[in-house]
């Protein structure tokens, strides 16, 4: 059992710098994933701290009961004090990677739109095919920059090219 495997000197260390810095990391990840969706989707930002909280919230829990099972000799800790812990790191786990995967999502989302917008400061030829290449993505526009009819679009599509 790790409990029995670790001598004084690494409960010291744990309960030390270890907690010092496992208690500041949550916090520090959660803010940074908090600025990012808010500057990705700024008009949600109770949703997204509403996603960071609970990272942070059960990593803190973890870290406590974790510490407490360090506090007292390892003879003396129950199944139920290690159940919690345990129990606390897979909320820990499943709350990060709900985070991260929304934040990669909304990070994907944002890209899309930007570069399908068109408005950087791209040279216009460039932004026209970019803009081209989103139509074609989204099943509209039409695909060849220079239609033979003119830019009329004659023939049985011609309504669904119109903009």
């Amino acid at each position: 059992m790790f409990l029995q495997a670790l001598n004084t000197a690494g409960r010291a260390h744990y309960l030390g710098p270890q907690l010092l810095l496992d208690t500041a990391y949550p916090l520090l990840v959660a803010l940074l994933i908090f600025e990012t969706l808010r500057t990705l989707a700024p008009g949600r930002v109770v949703g997204w701290a509403t996603i960071c909280l609970p990272v942070v919230l059960s990593d803190w829990l973890e870290n406590a009961l974790v510490a407490r099972l360090l506090l007292q000799h390892p003879a003396t800790a129950t199944d139920a004090q290690i159940k919690a812990a345990s129990l606390a790191t897979q909320a820990k786990s499943g709350f990060s990677l709900l985070a991260v995967t929304i934040l990669i999502v909304v990070a994907l989302v944002a890209l899309r739109r930007w570069f399908c917008s068109g408005q950087d400061a791209e040279p216009e030829p460039d932004r026209q095919h970019r803009q081209r290449r989103c139509d074609q993505h989204r099943g509209g526009g039409n695909p060849h920059p220079h239609p033979v009819d003119g830019g009329k679009q004659e023939g049985i599509d011609a309504g669904r090219h119109r903009r």
